[in-house]
């Protein structure tokens, strides 16, 4: 047996030599086009067969071709892997083809497809007697449907990987999985002692009071204190230097299982608040729960926006819906009387808030790294006006109530996340987006850091100059700006 490159010139020779041969005899050449015959040469290499077996099936699947210029790449290709009777089949595939005349089936059909213009080549007469059925009878595939059936397979095998490779290629690609921060940080910053487990959304009242919701588990993601149930935590952001306090919440449920992840407050102009006092205990009251959500923005007691933003709950298929990109998230509009979804077509749908005239919503499609502002109708559709592409991963949103901006917590590189390492961490970065509504709005980096600091941020709150910059599971970060 030769090496790689002895056979690939001798399949080169043997196609030479049925051109010639086809054109004397005419008899063994069926009249193939050029895509069957690139079918046929893809079946010979996808086929695991021995040596011995893919000399002849080369051999024969050549003298079916009267292209003389068929690419079969650069030598030495790899070698086959031995597999049994992997050639007979290929044999059977090949000898159902109508343009072949019985005298080139059996041995004397071996012979004479064996034979060139310099003579015939000689013709191992034990590998004809090993062979008899192969090489005396045609094959059809009614007789042997288990030959196609995993030709078939084998071929829808190759296309599900093929678009699963592709896909994950467009997933790293969207991920960001190859950028680095340049760190540009304020002077006057520091981090929350307080809160060690995240503070994945934060919302502050017109009075300066901040709400940070604290201690997410999500499916993939790093979490610091998995036997820790969520919190919330009070900030109020007039003290020169804020405390933080955590909240009981009231309402009945478990508290172990609690886990916050977005937050949204609504003031009701009959009462005050919706924080209840007692001594020295603040309580926060819990006036419904919705599962597999991400983010909400509150209109009154019982209305409000929330955004999905993936469809399966299952953490493999989550991973499969990311990497697929189906686009199946979407925002909902809840209320007592009715549940709709109002806005599609959502990669991930992530943060959601609305503009300080309440006549705007804006979502942020996280893999998508995008901002969607959408209108607001009378019966609660949202309306899409126009995307924003801001090339960074987009957590969650909030107004700027002084100035009307909107802040952005973002993820640089969502790669990192999913994939925690400590040595390696997730960086963080917050976004300005000004007249949001102009035709081209300005967007400048608040903050951003490589992981040194801060790690994962989703969120960024803004009031009277101070702002809090909250993370998915790592601290939280004050400053003056």
């Amino acid at each position: 047996m030769g090496t790689d490159t002895d056979i690939h010139k001798s399949i080169w020779a043997a196609h030479s030599e049925v051109g010639q041969e086809g054109q004397e005899t005419g008899s063994c050449a069926p009249n193939l086009g050029e895509d069957e015959l690139k079918l046929f040469s893809s079946i010979i290499f996808a086929l695991p067969v021995s040596w011995e077996q893919f000399s002849v099936t080369s051999h024969l699947a050549l003298q079916k071709s009267r292209v003389r210029a068929l690419n079969w790449g650069s030598p030495p290709f790899p070698a086959p892997r031995a597999a049994g009777r992997g050639g007979a089949g290929l044999l059977g595939v090949l000898q159902q083809h109508p343009g072949r005349s019985p005298e080139c089936w059996g041995a004397e059909g071996l012979r004479r497809r064996r034979a060139g213009p310099s003579g015939p080549h000689p013709v191992d007469e034990a590998e004809l007697q090993q062979r008899p059925r192969e090489l005396s009878e045609p094959r059809v595939a009614a007789r042997h449907p288990e030959t196609m059936g995993k030709l078939v397979a084998l071929v829808l095998l190759g296309v599900g990987l093929s678009l699963v490779g592709e896909r994950f290629l467009e997933f790293r690609e969207r991920s960001n999985a190859s950028r680095e921060v340049e760190s540009i940080e304020p002077e006057n910053c520091h981090l929350i002692e307080e809160i060690e487990n995240g503070s994945e959304d934060i919302d502050i009242l017109p009075s300066g009071l901040a709400f940070i919701s604290s201690g997410l588990k999500y499916p993939g993601l790093p979490n610091f204190a998995p036997n820790e149930p969520g919190k919330i935590f009070l900030i109020d952001l007039n003290e020169q230097k804020p405390r933080v306090q955590a909240l009981e919440i009231s309402g009945g449920f478990d508290k172990e299982l609690f886990n916050p992840h977005g937050i949204s407050i609504f003031i009701d102009k009959v009462c005050t608040w919706l924080i209840q006092t007692q001594t020295e205990e603040v309580s926060l009251l819990n006036l419904c729960r919705l599962l597999s959500v991400n983010d909400i923005v509150v209109f009154g007691p019982e209305q409000f926006y929330a955004t999905r933003d993936h469809y399966f709950t299952n953490s493999f298929l989550l991973l499969f819906e990311m990497i697929l990109d189906l686009r199946w998230t979407y925002v909902l509009f809840y209320s007592p009387r009715e549940v709709k979804v109002v806005a599609t077509g959502f990669s991930s749908a992530n943060g959601i808030t609305i503009s300080a005239d309440q006549k705007y919503v804006y979502v942020a499609d996280v893999t998508a790294k995008n901002i969607h502002v959408m209108e607001k109708h009378d019966n609660w559709d949202l309306t899409q006006l126009k995307v924003i592409h801001l090339g960074t991963l987009v957590d969650n949103l909030s107004v700027d109530p002084a100035t009307g901006d909107i802040l952005a917590g973002c993820h640089p590189n969502l790669m990192k996340l999913l994939l925690y390492n400590p040595d390696d961490p997730p960086g963080s970065e917050v976004l300005r987006i000004q007249n949001i509504m102009s035709e081209k709005p300005r967007v400048s980096t608040v903050y951003a850091n490589n992981g040194s600091v801060l790690q994962g941020t989703s969120v960024a709150s803004m009031y009277h100059g101070k702002i809090l910059i909250g993370t998915v599971f790592h601290k939280t970060l004050y400053c003056e700006l």
